[in-house]
């Protein structure tokens, strides 16, 4: 019997190499709560996209950080909730990019971002004690 609502909390290190840690432990859970390979898959990219993001440009300091993740099944729903100790950045303010353009005159930056509002149905972001906390919300398939 798999459960309807069910949570699991990862805490990985700074490091790219983590990124595949976490999309293996949210493939395990997903499994157990019978998520859909699709939401899995979608996931993935939004691990990818978002924890890149996160290590890549939210330390100046290039020392050694934790990223908390909590993956839930809310009934219909997934929510995967991120928790970093970096600089203060809300994705969600950030300005969407004209994918309209030919390739050759985007703008590199905002794309990833663009592609994880495009994957889920819900967000929202907010800053407490110096941490950003972003929840990301999909509906199963």
């Amino acid at each position: 019997m798999t459960e309807q609502n069910a949570e699991r909390q990862i805490v990985i290190l700074n490091d790219l190499a983590e990124i595949a840690t976490v999309t293996s432990a949210f493939a395990s859970f997903a499994a157990a709560c019978a998520v859909p390979s699709a939401t899995i898959t979608r996931f993935s990219l939004i691990f990818d996209e978002m924890l890149s993001n996160i290590i890549f440009y939210g330390y100046p300091d290039r020392g050694r950080h934790e990223i908390a993740i909590v993956m839930a099944r809310l009934g219909a729903e997934v929510h995967v909730t991120i928790t970093d100790d970096g600089i203060p950045f809300d994705p969600l303010s950030a300005a969407t990019p004209n994918v309209e353009l030919p390739i050759e005159e985007r703008e590199v930056a905002g794309l990833g971002i663009h592609l994880v509002r495009n994957l889920v149905h819900g967000a929202n972001y907010r800053r407490v004690d110096g941490q950003n906390i972003i929840t990301l919300i999909r509906e199963l398939e």
